[in-house]
């Protein structure tokens, strides 16, 4: 993986600076302590922070995308464990707006669209390229990014065309990001 990744350094990058730079801002993507989350929010987000992670990615579990706190109380909790949070897993079809504001008001660089399912033509899949376009300018508006986080399906051939490829071609890069997960893109 180095091998790949060095190409695109400079020569004298050596791999112990490569780790350390990559190192310097590990995060965590929270959903992958739900069970924590739903139970204490707070105190999971201090734990993770001591055991070194500096970013924060977040996801919507039933109180919110800052599980029930207010901006204000997020940020003071944030700054005193020194953790960046810097996207979320969102409804972004839903409440849109005061979501994007909460995410605005903690720093957040990007609200994500975590699920979709798969859409059964080539036609709803431009419907929901769409779509996309319309979320990414509402949230453009509150000085934040849009970004897809796909699944498997839109890496399942449909009518000769792979879903992923339609979205990439019918939205718009400036207002439409793609969060690539690499086990479903496998």
């Amino acid at each position: 993986m180095l091998g790949v990744g060095a190409a695109f350094f400079p020569f004298e990058l050596t791999a112990h600076a490569f780790d350390k730079a990559k190192l310097a801002k590990f995060g965590i993507q929270l959903y992958s302590v739900k069970e924590e989350m739903a139970k204490d929010a707070a105190g999971t987000m201090r734990k993770l922070a001591g055991y070194g992670y500096k970013q924060f990615e977040g996801f919507d579990g039933g109180k919110g995308i800052l599980w029930g706190m207010l901006p204000s109380e997020c940020n003071t909790l944030l700054s005193d464990i020194g953790v960046d949070f810097i996207s979320s897993h969102a409804n972004v079809f839903k409440e849109l707006d005061a979501q994007a504001e909460q995410a605005a008001a903690v720093g957040m660089k990007y609200l994500i669209c975590p699920y979709i399912g798969a859409q059964k033509s080539v036609d709803e899949w431009k419907k929901v390229a769409d779509r996309f376009n319309e979320v990414g300018a509402t949230l453009k508006t509150h000085g934040l990014k849009f970004a897809y986080h796909n699944h498997d399906y839109t890496f399942k051939m449909l009518d000769g065309q792979l879903p992923q490829d339609i979205l990439m071609e019918f939205t718009n890069p400036e207002l439409v990001d793609f969060e690539l997960d690499m086990y479903w893109s496998y």
